[in-house]
């Protein structure tokens, strides 16, 4: 079947165990489910796209050759039904991914039917509720608290699922001699650590933890670092509908690439879902870095 890159990559693991014997591996993942579709209406943007995958009786690399799909959603407020456009990712080697897409406005709570449709009538679909809005808000920590290494940005609204949640440093670091300095980047995942409050989310941002992550970081890399300063900070908050939760504690790609582990496509594999990443960055207090480790004016 085609699944995801992860599935196309053990076929291709397969074909090459398999060479110089007699006979190939071409393991018979038959099915009567036309699709897979992975993709997200985005209520941010209003550009949204769904990645399609034909389900074939054997794992293989996918080929840059037509699909023989219409994908279709629908409105099932307001029974509006939309055809989507066929087009075409172009990957190393010459295969490609198959990408349907269309650009209109959703709004909060409206939910859309999302249908792939073969040449000889299968059908493939899944159903999406757009979540409604959230606020980002950054606590100011108490001074008092001697000890206190953590900030809270706090979520403002009722999200029905927060599957993932980065917050992407961006720091310099530097020799005590002040020869080198170098930018380095990291993004560090804080899924599920968000707690349930009466009203919304807190997300604790631990600074000494996330600085002890970079610091480690930059000596496997052979970065540079007597002294790390930051430069800046952004928080990336996404927000998806109600079936969007792992069966994980956090949204791990790798496991939830099995087929029929995670998903909600009806007559398929896959999972399409309705969401944006909404975003803040902001400067945490000098004594609250200083105190983590990092280098402070």
């Amino acid at each position: 079947m085609k699944y995801s890159s992860a599935l196309i990559l053990i076929g291709i693991v397969l074909a090459s165990l398999s060479a110089g014997c007699e006979e190939a591996v071409s393991p018979n993942l038959g099915s009567e489910r036309p699709f897979t579709l992975w993709g997200v209406l985005n209520a941010k943007t209003g550009v949204h796209s769904i990645r399609v995958f034909t389900i074939d009786d054997e794992l293989r690399v996918l080929e840059n050759e037509p699909i023989q799909a219409t994908v279709t959603s629908q409105n099932l407020e307001s029974g509006e039904t939309r055809v989507w456009t066929d087009s075409t990712i172009a990957l190393d080697g010459g295969h490609a991914r198959h990408v349907f897409w269309d650009r209109f406005p959703i709004a909060a709570g409206e939910s859309y039917r999302i249908e792939a449709t073969s040449s000889d009538g299968r059908t493939s679909w899944a159903e999406a509720t757009v979540p409604g809005p959230i606020a980002l808000q950054v606590l100011e920590p108490n001074p008092q608290l001697v000890n206190n290494t953590e900030q809270i940005v706090h979520v403002v609204g009722d999200p029905p699922a927060l599957p993932r949640i980065d917050l992407a440093y961006r720091v310099v670091g530097f020799l005590a001699d002040g020869t080198r300095e170098t930018v380095y980047r990291l993004t560090i995942s804080y899924g599920g650590r968000p707690v349930k409050r009466l009203e919304g989310w807190d997300i604790p941002i631990d600074f000494a933890e996330d600085y002890h992550e970079i610091w480690r970081s930059m000596e496997d890399q052979g970065v540079p670092n007597d002294f790390i300063e930051l430069y800046d900070l952004e928080l990336r908050v996404h927000v998806g509908d109600a079936s969007w939760n792992s069966p994980h504690s956090d949204f791990d790609p790798e496991y939830l690439v099995e087929p029929g582990v995670f998903s909600n496509v009806v007559n398929g594999f896959g999972y399409v879902g309705a969401g944006y990443v909404e975003t803040i960055s902001w400067r945490p207090p000098e004594y609250l870095l200083a105190r983590a480790g990092f280098d402070a004016d």
